[in-house]
C-alpha cells in the first residue's frame, strides 16, 4: 500500500472538502496536529494524517491505527457518497441584489434567477439589499449530509461568481453570521434598537427540489456587453438588467478545470469582500480588489528569488496583466504601475485614503 494514500482514496476532480467530511464521518473525530495537518480520529494512535495546502489535500499518510479494513471501507464510502450520483437536485437560496431589485427571471442550464416570493420580506426603499431566489442544478449524494453541504457551498460560490461578473452587487448570507445593533421601525415603538444576528429568514424556501420553478414573470432585460460594461452609468434605471454575454460567461465558468475554478473563485471571493468593505474602509476595499487581480495573475508559477525565495517582478507582472485584460487600453501605462504602488503603500501602512484617515 502506498505511503501516500491520496491517489488511492481521492479520484481526480473530487472535492477535497467533501473528502474531509467523509473522513470525519468515518473516524468520528478530527483535530489539527500541526499547521496544515489534520489527524483522524483525534488521538495519539490516529489512523490517518492529512496534509493540506491551497484548498487541497496534498498527502494522506496512514497512522498507527489504520487498517486494511479502514482502507476498503473508505474506498467504498468515497465511491458511493462522493463519486456516484443518484440524480440531480435543484438547490435554492435567497441572495440579495444591491441597489437594483430583480423583477424578472433569468435561466440557463446551470441556474435560474427569480424574484422573491410575494410573502418574502422586502425592503421599503430603493437603495437596499433586495432579496431574490437563486436556483441551481447540482449532483445529489446518497449521503444527505454531503448533499446539504454541497448545496450550501455551491450557493455561496454562485453568489460570488454572479457578483464578480455583474455590475450590480450580489450578496449572500455568509456562514459566519454578524452580530450587530439594529434600529427597527415599529409603529408602536419608533425608537426601538436591539443587538441581534444580521440574518434574513424566509420560511417558504425548502432549499432542495427536483426541478426548476416555472417562472411567472417576463425575462430580465439583457443589453449588449459593451453597453453594459463600458458605459459610466449602468442602463436600466432602478431595476436589475443583465449583459447578453452572461449565459456564455456562466458556461465558461462551468467548464473550468478544478484548478482554474479554484483560482477564479479566489478572485471572485476577493471582489465580494471588497464590496462589503467599501462602506467601512475604502483603503481595504482597494487592497482587496488588487488581491483579486493577483489571484488570477498567480495561476501560473511566478518567478522567485534564488536566495530569499520571494516572488519577484510583481509590479511588472501586475502592470502587464492589467494592460492585457483591461478594456481601457488607451489609458496611460504609467497609471497601471501606480495602481500597484498604491496597493503596496496601503498594505504596508505607509498611506491611507483620506476618507479613512480623517472620517
Amino acid at each position: 500500500m502506498s505511503r501516500n494514500l491520496l491517489p488511492d482514496l481521492a479520484p481526480s476532480g473530487l472535492d477535497h472538502y467533501e473528502l474531509l467530511l467523509t473522513l470525519k464521518q468515518h473516524f468520528k473525530s478530527a483535530c489539527f496536529d500541526d499547521h496544515n495537518q489534520l489527524i483522524y480520529p483525534c488521538a495519539s494512535d490516529y489512523a490517518l494524517k492529512v496534509r493540506w495546502k491551497d484548498g487541497r489535500a496534498t498527502h494522506i499518510h496512514p497512522g498507527p491505527r489504520f487498517s486494511s479494513t479502514d482502507f476498503e471501507n473508505l474506498n467504498i464510502r468515497i465511491q458511493t457518497d462522493l463519486v456516484e450520483c443518484p440524480g440531480m437536485a435543484i438547490g435554492s437560496e435567497i441572495l440579495f441584489s444591491s441597489p437594483h431589485p430583480l423583477h424578472g427571471h433569468f435561466r440557463t442550464d446551470q441556474l435560474q434567477l427569480l424574484p422573491a416570493p410575494p410573502d418574502a420580506p422586502t425592503p421599503d426603499e430603493t437603495h437596499a439589499d433586495h432579496p431574490f431566489v437563486l436556483e441551481f442544478a447540482f449532483p445529489r449524494s446518497i449521503n444527505n449530509a454531503i448533499t446539504r453541504k454541497r448545496r450550501v457551498r455551491l450557493s455561496l460560490e454562485w453568489a460570488w461568481i454572479l457578483n464578480a461578473l455583474l455590475r450590480t452587487t450580489i450578496k449572500c448570507q455568509e456562514p459566519r453570521v454578524k452580530r450587530l445593533w439594529v434600529y427597527c421601525k415599529h409603529e408602536q415603538n419608533p425608537m426601538h434598537s436591539h443587538f441581534t444576528n444580521g440574518s434574513y429568514i424566509y420560511s417558504g424556501s425548502s432549499g432542495l427540489a427536483d426541478e426548476f420553478t416555472h417562472p411567472t414573470t417576463p425575462p430580465i432585460t439583457q443589453i449588449g456587453r459593451d453597453e453594459y460594461y463600458d458605459t459610466e452609468y449602468l442602463r436600466g434605471g432602478d431595476v436589475l438588467i443583465l449583459p447578453d454575454s452572461l449565459p456564455q460567461m456562466l458556461s465558461i465558468v462551468d467548464r473550468l478545470t478544478p484548478a482554474d475554478r479554484r483560482w477564479f473563485l479566489r478572485a471572485a471571493r476577493w471582489v465580494s469582500v471588497a464590496r462589503e468593505l467599501w462602506d467601512y474602509h475604502v483603503s481595504s476595499y482597494y487592497i482587496a480588489l488588487v488581491a483579486g487581480i493577483e489571484s488570477l495573475m498567480n495561476a501560473e508559477s511566478p518567478p522567485r528569488c534564488d536566495k530569499c525565495k520571494q516572488v519577484t517582478g510583481i509590479t511588472r507582472r501586475f502592470r502587464a496583466f492589467v494592460e492585457r485584460y483591461s478594456t481601457g487600453s488607451g489609458r496611460d501605462k504609467t497609471v497601471n504601475a501606480r495602481l500597484y504602488a498604491i496597493r503596496s503603500e496601503l498594505a504596508h501602512g505607509e498611506y491611507l485614503f483620506d476618507i479613512d484617515e480623517s472620517p
